[in-house]
C-alpha cells in the first residue's frame, strides 16, 4: 500500500492508495486545537496515524499473508517555502513535526519513508495534468489542486464544505495534497 502524508503543525492529511496506485482511502488529523508545541501535536496525532493506516491495511483488496508493509511518501516541507515569506522559527518548528511525524510512520521498520522535494511533486504533477499559472496566489495554487484531486477522485474524494461560506473545509486541500505526495510516490516508482 502507498500513503501520501502532507504533515503540518495544523492539520496533516493522509491518503492511501493501492498498489496499482488506485485511490483506496483519504482522512486528515487536526491539530489546531491541540495545546503545547509540537511533541504534544505529534501525542495527538500518532494514534490516529496507526488507526488510519491499520485500517487501511485491514480494508485492502489482497492481504499480505507475511506481513503488512507500507511505503509512505511524505513532502520534503522546507522545499516549498518562498524566501522572506515565512520565518525562521516556522521552518523548524516544521522540520521537528516532519522529523518526527516520520519516524512514527517508520513504525518498527515496517514500513518505508520516502520525501519527495516539492519541486519533484510539481513536476511531476505537471506531466500528471495539474498546471498552476506561475505567479499564482497561494488561494489560486491550494484552489486549482483540490479541484484537479476531485476532478481526478470524484466521489471517492473526501470533501465536505463550511455551512456559512459553502467553501471547502480547510482539511479537503491538505488531503488533496497528500493524494498529490502520493500519487508522485506512485509514479515515480519508488
Amino acid at each position: 500500500m502507498i500513503f501520501g502524508w502532507d504533515v503540518s503543525t495544523a492539520v496533516v492529511g493522509m491518503v492511501a492508495l493501492t498498489d496499482d496506485g488506485s485511490f483506496f482511502s483519504g482522512s486528515f488529523v487536526d491539530l489546531r486545537k491541540v495545546d503545547g508545541g509540537v511533541i504534544e501535536k505529534c501525542v495527538e496525532f500518532a494514534p490516529q496515524c496507526k488507526d488510519f493506516v491499520n485500517t487501511c491495511a485491514a480494508r485492502r483488496p489482497f492481504p499480505d499473508p507475511i506481513g503488512f508493509s507500507a511505503r509512505h511518501f511524505v513532502e520534503d516541507r522546507l522545499g516549498g517555502f518562498t524566501r522572506g515569506m515565512t520565518t525562521v522559527q516556522t521552518l523548524m518548528k516544521l522540520a521537528e513535526m516532519n522529523g518526527i511525524v516520520r519516524w512514527i510512520l517508520r513504525d518498527g521498520g515496517r514500513s518505508t519513508v520516502h520525501p519527495i522535494h516539492t519541486a519533484t511533486i510539481k513536476s511531476v504533477m505537471a506531466r500528471d495534468g495539474l498546471v498552476i499559472p506561475k505567479g499564482s496566489a497561494r488561494e489560486d495554487k491550494k484552489r486549482l489542486t483540490l479541484e484537479h484531486v476531485r476532478g481526478r477522485l470524484g466521489e471517492a474524494f473526501p470533501f465536505r464544505t463550511k455551512k456559512k461560506s459553502g467553501k471547502p473545509q480547510d482539511w479537503c486541500y491538505d488531503v488533496a495534497d497528500a493524494f498529490l505526495v502520493a500519487r508522485t510516490g506512485f509514479l515515480k516508482g519508488h
